[in-house]
Formats: structure tokens, C-alpha cells, sequence
């Protein structure tokens, strides 16, 4: 699953994003009366790309939801992308550094 960050977001609005984009059609049965906690739970199991994240507030949130679960080994795992190094630094101490392409090769 693929969710487009750009700015920063409140925590729940982020996973309310994600639950909305794995079940739309009983999204807001989903989300109804739920915690961000409850609300992680939904999405756990999936394969979630965080694209041009801007704040490392949104990796705090994401370390605190798609924590480790030992009743639960096999979790989500999340990808996540970035222009802000300070940010990449915030997920790991190696980040992978892409180079900037020509506006051809972008394109």
C-alpha cells in the first residue's frame, strides 16, 4: 500500500489515511469509537510505503504503531521515503541515499 505523506499529520489522522486506503468500504465502521493503538492493529500484516515524509514526528508515530509484537511475529512492515536527511536519520543509521537523475532520465 502505497499513502502519500507530504506534510506532517497528526498520528491518528496518518492511520485513519492508511485503514481508509486498506478497506474503503467500511472504512468508517473501521474507524468508529478507535485509537490510534486499535487503529494500528487494522493495518498490521501490511506492506506500507510512506512517500515523501517531511517530518520525523511521523517516524516516532510509525516505530510506536508497527512495534514489535511477540504475540504477533510476523507484522507490518513499512517503507518509507524522504528529501530530508534529517529524517532519513530518524529510521536508520545507514539510510540509502538515491542520486539526483537528469530531467530525461526522470522523465
Amino acid at each position: 500500500m502505497w499513502v502519500y505523506i507530504r506534510t506532517s499529520k497528526k498520528p491518528k489522522d496518518l492511520v485513519v489515511k492508511i485503514v481508509k486506503e486498506v478497506a474503503p468500504s467500511n472504512s468508517e465502521e473501521l474507524i468508529n469509537d478507535k485509537d490510534e493503538e486499535q487503529l494500528a492493529h487494522i493495518i498490521h500484516g501490511f506492506l506500507i510505503v510512506l512517500d515523501d515524509v517531511w517530518d520525523s514526528q511521523v517516524v516516532d508515530f510509525v516505530e510506536k504503531a508497527f512495534s514489535n509484537n511477540k504475540s504477533q511475529p510476523r507484522g507490518g512492515r513499512i517503507m518509507l521515503t524522504t528529501r530530508q536527511q534529517r529524517v532519513a536519520e530518524a529510521v536508520s543509521a545507514h539510510p540509502h541515499n538515491l542520486e539526483n537523475m537528469s530531467k530525461g532520465d526522470s522523465f
